[in-house]
């Protein structure tokens, strides 16, 4: 049976509008790399947005109590990153939000929480051509996941591969992507584009990707030409 779209939830004591075959079902992450993820944390917190579909559905609250302009601006957001061959029709209608949202904290010795990162999160559940997609938008950045349909191991030539699904995933000009850097970080790679800038700054000069060839997740900031702030105020937390 063919899996659909998130529907619209009604969240607030979670009730779900939806067939169980409407949702997708959990995804799952090689443990090795689910923990490499864990470790990258401190260093690149972005990074975290990757366990969102399997362990925040927790903290889902009713969309109609999220404002119009951050509703709006995720939309926007999502439409001008990826592609519109990947999109899902009415966009807007099949978002789900998730508040306050704990995405790593740091303890002392004795175990004492001194330093936490939370985040309110406008986020897609869908599938398209055999691909799960997991998208966040933050207000400050948008992230995503995809668990591709046919999981390749990209070490003969990760940077080729990593090319090949920014391209087609994301809306990306011409040329962009020969600027890649790869790094191994068993067993995970890690990209970034190493381009340098000529004009006004855009939203692609901050991607980073992640991938261990059988999930893909990029996450940029909103940044619009000629501006380092992003678009959506306010941002993490606090935004609804």
């Amino acid at each position: 049976m063919k899996r659909g779209l998130y529907v619209s939830l009604l969240l607030c004591g979670l009730v779900i509008v939806a067939r169980a075959s409407d949702v997708l079902g959990a995804s799952k992450l090689k443990t090795e790399s689910a923990e490499k993820i864990r470790s990258l944390a401190d260093e690149h917190p972005a990074l975290t947005d990757v366990f969102l579909p399997d362990e925040k559905q927790r903290h889902a609250v009713p969309m109609a109590v999220i404002p119009a302009h951050v509703k709006s601006n995720a939309v926007y957001w999502v439409e001008k990153v990826v592609r519109s061959r990947w999109l899902p029709r009415d966009m807007e209608g099949k978002l789900v939000a998730l508040k306050d949202v704990k995405l790593w904290e740091k303890k002392d010795s004795r175990g004492v929480v001194f330093s936490e990162r939370k985040g309110d999160f406008l986020t897609l559940e869908y599938e398209v051509e055999g691909h799960k997609f997991y998208i966040q938008e933050s207000g400050v950045s948008v992230s995503i996941r995809v668990d591709l349909a046919q999981g390749e191991a990209p070490a003969s030539d990760p940077a080729s591969f990593i090319r090949k699904c920014l391209t087609d995933f994301l809306n990306l000009p011409a040329g962009v992507t020969q600027g890649i850097s790869v790094e191994r970080v068993q067993p995970l790679y890690k990209a970034t584009i190493a381009t340098e800038r000529t004009g006004p700054s855009q939203w692609w000069d901050s991607l980073k990707v992640f991938t261990d060839g059988e999930f893909f997740f990029v996450t940029v900031a909103e940044v619009e030409p000629g501006s380092d702030n992003p678009r959506a105020q306010p941002g993490l937390p606090d935004r609804f």
